[in-house]
């Protein structure tokens, strides 16, 4: 199992002022002032929104969230957006944010007998008795915990790896709130995926 950087983020749902983030506020705020990241402008559903790459994480901003995409999750890069994100809360305190998702997403090439079982189901046999073919499987699940929800997908391709996805969310109620959420949790959460996935599955990680 390997775990993909692309589909590994933290997002923090609110109502941003997306016109303070320009490259000079992002380069302080954002960046620390350590170095002059690359900007881009992003056209999708909102409209316009900016997106900023650096040497170790992307960081976009859009009115309802905000997004940091790690270019690899080793611990000290994750610490780097966490304590990015806990500084931009402190700056922009008044923002009212109501959610916090921490996302992480890994690739299996080769299912263990207990993942193959899950793919394997109960009605496919049914399905291509009747002559279709199935080239997607898709299954979604959800938890809910101690003030956190996960919500789990299983996403198998016809020809391509299985895809394994978290989405850890927790519900704040405000700027403060979702600081204290946030520290400590961007790795915390990465290590629990990896051991539900062993613990479910008997997966282990394979290193970056």
């Amino acid at each position: 199992m390997k775990i993909s950087p692309d589909r590994c983020t933290v997002v923090i749902a609110g109502a941003w002022n997306v016109a303070i983030f320009n490259p000079g506020f992002v380069a302080k705020n954002i960046f620390g002032g350590q170095e002059a990241p690359q900007p881009e402008m992003i056209i999708g559903p909102e409209g316009t929104s900016g997106q900023y790459t650096g040497s170790q994480f992307t960081f976009g901003v859009q009115k309802s969230k905000i997004i940091w995409r790690p270019l690899s999750t080793e611990p000290e890069v994750l610490q780097r957006v966490e304590g990015a994100a806990g500084g931009l809360l402190e700056v922009l305190s008044a923002t009212p944010i109501v959610g916090i998702g921490f996302n992480y997403g890994f690739d299996v090439d080769e299912p263990t007998e207990r993942l193959q079982r899950v793919l394997d189901l109960s009605d496919m046999a049914v399905i291509e008795e009747s002559g279709e073919v199935s080239s997607l499987v898709m299954i979604k699940r959800s938890f809910s915990g101690d003030r956190v929800r996960i919500n789990f997908s299983i996403t198998c391709e016809a020809n391509g790896p299985v895809k394994l996805d978290f989405n850890f969310h927790r519900e704040v109620a405000d700027a403060i709130d979702a600081k204290g959420c946030l520290l400590g949790s961007v790795t915390k959460y990465r290590d629990r995926a990896i051991q539900l996935l062993g613990d479910w599955y008997g997966l282990t990680l394979e290193a970056e």
